[in-house]
């Protein structure tokens, strides 16, 4: 199919990931985020095995919608689970060193998994990563810690939560954010081309900043977290 088709690939992952994350963490906040995580690492398993076996765009195009589902209903816990297990005064840090475990896999593994793929082939690309998922539910189940889930009620509803000026903020920076980083994603291969870069270069680049960033906030997100 067309590169204008593909990208259809990565939009349709970003808008699912929109879709689902606050109705699913609505109707499963009651559950063990260990449980949860685990559920989670399943679902992204089964839809990378899913593109990697897809006959057609048509069946890799549903494995993205399922991918993409999954991303929301993980992005929506995630960042809350070292919360759960972490005394207050460092679960700012801790946090921040979740959420750099995707940063690091974006700007070291997703490169050098590209090179791989550009010589071996893309569909064990998501074979492998279809692969990585199963074993890692496997090693949630002894690893992870268990963190009872909280129910949705009148004290810590949506719109209770909305009323909060900062968390207006910090929503609408995400959205930007989001935005920036998916935006990036569907043009860094055209952008590449451009400028006479391999795809797995630009990505290496791209990564480096975000090392750059995490080695600079990790220090600082519990002393200076407004600033």
């Amino acid at each position: 199919v067309p590169l204008s088709q593909m990208s259809l690939l990565i939009g349709i992952y970003a808008v699912m990931s929109v879709l689902a994350g606050i109705p699913v963490t609505r109707a499963f906040s009651w559950v063990n985020r260990r449980t949860y995580l685990i559920a989670v690492c399943l679902g992204f398993a089964i839809s990378n095995l899913l593109i990697a076996c897809s006959p057609t765009f048509t069946v890799a195009f549903i494995g993205r919608l399922l991918a993409g589902f999954t991303a929301g209903a993980m992005w929506a816990m995630i960042a809350s689970y070292p919360i759960g297990f972490l005394p207050l005064q460092i679960s700012g840090r801790g946090v921040a060193i979740v959420l750099s475990g995707v940063t690091i896999g974006v700007s070291v593994a997703l490169p050098l998994v590209t090179s791989i793929i550009q010589w071996i082939g893309w569909r064990f690309g998501f074979l492998l990563v279809g692969g990585m998922f199963l074993l890692l539910a496997i090693i949630g189940r002894i690893g992870f810690v268990s963190v009872q889930g909280e129910s949705y009620n009148a004290h810590n509803n949506y719109g209770l939560v909305l009323k909060k000026a900062g968390v207006r903020w910090c929503a609408f920076l995400t959205f930007l954010m989001v935005s920036a980083h998916y935006a990036s994603y569907i043009f860094v291969q055209l952008i590449a081309d451009r400028v006479s870069l391999s795809v797995s270069l630009a990505q290496a680049i791209f990564g480096i900043g975000a090392l750059v960033s995490i080695a600079v906030i990790v220090p600082l997100i519990d002393r200076y977290l407004w600033r």
